[in-house]
């Protein structure tokens, strides 16, 4: 009878895994799609970049703050609800987002589109964890980025080609009828698998004691640094600051997107890769290791090489962006080292972490641009050169603090049963 259910096991874990990484994708493309549309933003509100930055950092600590009271929501309640919700709560964000002609509206949007976004990302790297085996792990959560990451790139591309940039209005609220049909289809498809346990533990004294598990291991600390570090500097990046360093330079605002979706494109690749490299060799902190550090060489070379060509940037930003993909590891990484009913509670508070890292760079970064020069100047370069250097000190940090990264043969026991349904090839 076991083989029988075998099929349908799969059809619905591929499913709900699905619907949880077009969540991530479509919460993906609408923070790209607010940064391509910032100039609107601006003129319309009639405020500085600085003002725009802000905005950005508001949005992420409303993101990040959520998503930690998400991540302990997913270990303890139904993750088709809080999915569900939180899709329905970003659509009325991007309605909000969509009318604003006030400051004030379009703060208020931010932080509710920020908090029905707090479980997108979580929410696939979750469902992807109690769904698929611990080997495929690291795989499906990259696959789940690459696709994601190819189709927003695809859309970027496609943008820069046909020199069309979406008004501001028609922008969010094809993004909130997204979130609606998304929203409805999560609240009537996904669940837990049938050979999920319970969310609490025989005698769990609750959120503190799951709370308690998680801070007190060491290396989940190390591994958040790692991933905060190369995910901050990836939204900060590829959500808005990407697309004004490349404006800095003269070139037009299609063909800036046109490069950062270069990027967008590369770290899809670089987390399915890196992510099947982890789960072959099983040497999660090595790699994390070599990446970080050649990431953090290359970002150098991204603020301070001279002027190049077209060609040259693509291919520069291609493996920039390729080593950023390497946030991923941090998951599978950390959750060797953490018991089974505090996974969510621990991606929860290490991507908060990094979200609240990438707030506090769109923050930096927006401060140290103020009034920026006239683009195409080599005044502006230098500007935004100077103006960058706080990703690559957040680099830096996370390289040093992934040195003493280690693995775990075996994930630590757990009071609760592993929910895997699909069976390891032995």
């Amino acid at each position: 009878m076991a083989a029988s259910e075998r099929p349908s096991t799969r059809a619905k874990a591929i499913i709900v895994w699905g619907l949880g990484t077009f969540f991530l994708g479509l919460g993906l493309l609408t923070a790209v799609m607010i940064g391509i549309v910032a100039e609107q933003v601006r003129d319309r509100l009639e405020v500085s970049e600085h003002a725009i930055g802000m905005l950005s950092a508001v949005f992420y600590v409303a993101y990040s703050i959520a998503q930690f009271i998400g991540g302990i929501m997913l270990d303890r309640l139904s993750p088709r609800l809080i999915l569900g919700i939180c899709s329905l709560i970003a659509a009325v964000g991007c309605v909000l987002l969509a009318n604003a002609t006030s400051m004030g509206v379009t703060v208020a949007g931010r932080v509710i589109l920020g908090i029905g976004l707090s479980t997108s990302f979580l929410g696939a790297i979750y469902l992807a964890r109690i769904w698929f085996p611990p080997e495929r792990f690291a795989l499906m959560s990259s696959i789940s980025q690459l696709a994601t990451n190819v189709i927003l790139a695809l859309m970027l591309i496609g943008l820069s080609v046909t020199e069309t940039i979406p008004p501001l209005h028609a922008a969010m609220i094809g993004m909130a009828v997204g979130y609606v049909v998304l929203g409805i289809a999560i609240l009537l498809l996904v669940s837990r698998p049938a050979a999920a346990a319970t969310t609490a533990a025989p005698g769990d004294s609750g959120i503190l004691s799951q709370l308690r598990v998680v801070v007190g291991v060491p290396q989940f600390w190390l591994g958040t640094a790692f991933f905060a570090s190369v995910f901050g500097v990836l939204i900060a990046w590829n959500d808005l600051w990407g697309i004004m360093n490349q404006r800095a330079y003269g070139r037009t605002l299609e063909m800036a997107t046109a490069l950062t979706s270069t990027g967008a494109i590369a770290a899809g690749v670089g987390g399915l890769l890196l992510g099947w490299i982890s789960d072959r060799l099983g040497k999660r902190s090595r790699i994390t290791q070599i990446t970080i550090w050649l990431l953090t060489f290359t970002m150098a070379l991204v603020l301070f090489l001279p002027r190049l060509p077209t060609a040259g940037v693509f291919v520069l930003l291609f493996v920039f962006g390729f080593l950023l993909g390497s946030n991923i590891l941090g998951f599978a990484q950390i959750g060797q080292h953490i018991p089974d009913n505090a996974q969510a509670t621990a991606f929860g508070l290490m991507t908060s972490v990094g979200f609240l890292t990438g707030a506090g760079l769109d923050y930096v970064i927006g401060v140290l641009v103020g009034e920026a020069p006239p683009a195409g100047t080599d005044l502006a370069i230098s500007h935004y050169r100077g103006a960058m250097i706080p990703l690559l000190v957040v680099l830096s940090v996370g390289a040093l603090c992934s040195v003493a990264l280690k693995d775990r043969a075996r994930p630590p026991s757990s009071a609760t049963v592993d929910p895997l349904p699909i069976p390891t090839a032995k």
